[in-house]
């Protein structure tokens, strides 16, 4: 009986390997079929964008997208990406303009801030960008408000009430289950630990989310009122009044041009392509263009500028796509380093921190670096606290005008939960130990003054190395980078004021200097590292867990978010470098 279940169960398993090798075939030899497929584009063409999926940095390569395979259908669109389509339609003379369609867009302004520098760009070529809404988020307007034409649906509305920062806190929650945090911190604006000490902002955190928010908005306000002739005056009424309430509303005050259901917009279209109203307009979709450009083969240079891109929290170890681990940055820059062709290096950070530690090791890399090769820092959505310590050894830091940066401080914390145990779960704990020191920082007591005091100094050694550092980085005196410090969190703006960044900008911008610094001229390309693998690559070289768990996540939706943020925590190490909240304002 036993050899029998065993000879059974080897079958099993025969088959599945079989069965899984005959689908996995079957998936590569459609994929490959479909990437045979040559892409015919029609003259007088527009271009559509929906901005559909969440705005990232680059998009993870996926074959399997134009398959539709659960988990692994397209879920994001790249500005490295659209910024390669928009500069390849801008000189295509099949595509006459754009249709921005679009109602609401999952994106911070930072991220929306070149984009619509591009969509500028493609305008002096003479072609036209028309934007079609049923509805106009905040975000989604001020984007749209660079289309020559702005088109509201009869029933739609435009949200232009101004932006909004919300914390929530939990202290009195704590305080009903008893559980006490010990908040560590320096800096009177690192405002990490408050949701669980206060219940309410304080002063400190209240000033700077608000001088935050209002240089937000004026950036926001200063773009429209250029692409709209509206004064910024006239729009801080609309937005402070409530003024615009209807599409109606919206036209009498000049933020939408026409009042028009989607075949009246598309007659519109049809005027500016020169066609009769109701004739069929041939829309090219941004991944069917995009694909096209994958066709193409790219220009060679042997010389080339280095993008790194550091993404995520900060951790000691190895990291993936979206988080930074020290282990693997610092093996890109010592490749990039090492590589011959590589004459410059732009480190593009989009992050809030992390472990102090691991940005330090991150820190003496980049030092190491530039003593070889000119290293530029390129900021993108988030480059605080960590995200700056990595950023400030660099030769020149470039930042967009709503980045956050700054944030140079450092927390800890740490939770008794005792009382919890005890009281309200009924557990109890005991121990042995070899020195009086051994369960410092355990949730099942309380830390000891001395032990409190030994931790508080070691976070003023950390942000005295840091305040330090980044005196050294910016050459300035080590006072003027206290009064900035604290823990204060710069938009890109203000941060250009006070001597943070050296100038305002996005990739291309970044790029560019690391070219002039290198003397390449216009004989280089662009390296993108760390290379991506696509989910076939990873099948194929034993690379899955990064796959499955992709998958899982993308089944729960917005809970998947949730449970990938709970996961982080778990590489959460010592004392931290980390911006205070993850801040999303509407």
């Amino acid at each position: 009986m036993k050899q029998f279940f065993k000879y059974m169960l080897a079958t099993m398993l025969g088959v599945i390997v079989v069965i899984v090798f005959f689908i996995a075939t079957i998936i590569i030899i459609a994929v490959v079929a479909e990437s045979q497929k040559k892409i015919s584009i029609k003259y007088n063409s527009v271009l559509k964008l929906t901005f559909d999926q969440p705005i990232v940095e680059r998009e993870k390569p996926n074959p399997l997208e134009e398959l539709k395979i659960p988990g692994f259908e397209a879920e994001e669109t790249g500005i490295v990406e659209l910024r390669q389509v928009l500069h390849s339609a801008m000189k295509d003379k099949r595509i006459k303009g754009i249709l921005l369609d679009v109602s609401d867009i999952e994106a911070r302004f930072s991220q929306l801030e070149p984009i619509r520098r591009m969509l500028e760009k493609f305008k002096t070529s003479g072609k036209f960008i028309l934007a079609y809404g049923n509805y106009f988020a905040e975000n989604t307007y001020y984007l749209s408000s660079v289309a020559d034409q702005i088109i509201l649906n009869p029933m739609g509305t435009i949200e232009f009430n101004g932006l909004t920062i919300e914390m929530l806190f939990y202290k009195g929650l704590f305080d009903k289950l008893e559980i006490k945090p010990q908040l560590f911190q320096c800096g009177d604006y690192k405002s990490f630990a408050e949701p669980f000490v206060r219940d309410s902002m304080s002063e400190p955190n209240r000033e700077q989310l608000n001088a935050i928010i209002q240089s937000i908005y004026q950036t926001v306000l200063n773009q429209i009122s250029e692409s709209r002739k509206l004064s910024v005056e006239n729009l801080r009424e609309m937005s402070d009044s409530l003024l615009v309430r209807d599409s109606k509303m919206a036209k009498k005050y000049g933020l939408v041009d026409h009042i028009a259901y989607r075949d009246e917009m598309e007659n519109i279209l049809c005027e500016k392509l020169g066609s009769e109203p109701g004739k069929k307009i041939n829309y090219v979709g941004y991944r069917q263009y995009k694909k096209m450009l994958n066709e193409k083969p790219e220009k060679y240079f042997k010389n080339k500028v280095a993008v790194i891109f550091a993404q995520g929290g900060i951790n000691t170890g190895k990291g993936d796509n979206e988080t930074i681990g020290s282990e693997s940055l610092t093996a890109l820059l010592r490749k990039a380093r090492e590589d011959k062709n590589v004459k410059a290096i732009v480190l593009r950070v989009n992050s809030p921190g992390g472990s102090a530690l691991a940005s330090d090791v991150i820190w003496r890399e980049v030092q190491l670096t530039r003593e070889i090769k000119p290293v530029i820092a390129s900021m993108s959505d988030l480059a605080a606290s960590g995200g700056y310590y990595i950023s400030m050894g660099c030769d020149k830091i470039i930042a967009e005008r709503s980045t956050l940066t700054g944030s140079i401080g450092v927390i800890g914390l740490l939770v008794n939960a005792k009382d919890f145990l005890n009281n309200k779960l009924g557990v109890t704990s005991d121990k042995v130990k070899t020195g009086a020191y051994s369960d410092m920082g355990m949730f099942t007591r309380p830390l000891s003054s001395q032990e409190i005091n030994f931790i508080q100094e070691e976070m003023n050694d950390i942000y005295g190395t840091f305040t330090r550092k980044a005196a050294q980085g910016r050459n300035m005196v080590l006072d003027s980078i206290r009064k900035i410090a604290q823990g204060r969190v710069w938009t890109g703006s203000q941060a250009l004021e006070i001597g943070l960044v050296d100038s305002l900008g996005g990739l291309p911008t970044a790029i560019r200097v690391a070219a002039k610094m290198a003397k390449l001229g216009k004989n280089y390309r662009i390296q993108y590292l760390p290379v991506l693998k696509d989910p076939i690559t990873k099948l194929l070289t034993g690379d899955t867990e990064e796959s499955a768990v992709r998958l899982v996540y993308s089944l729960f939706g917005e809970w998947g978010k949730a449970l990938k943020s709970l996961k982080d925590l778990e590489k959460f190490e010592g004392i931290q470098a980390r911006l205070p909240w993850d801040i999303y304002v509407r």
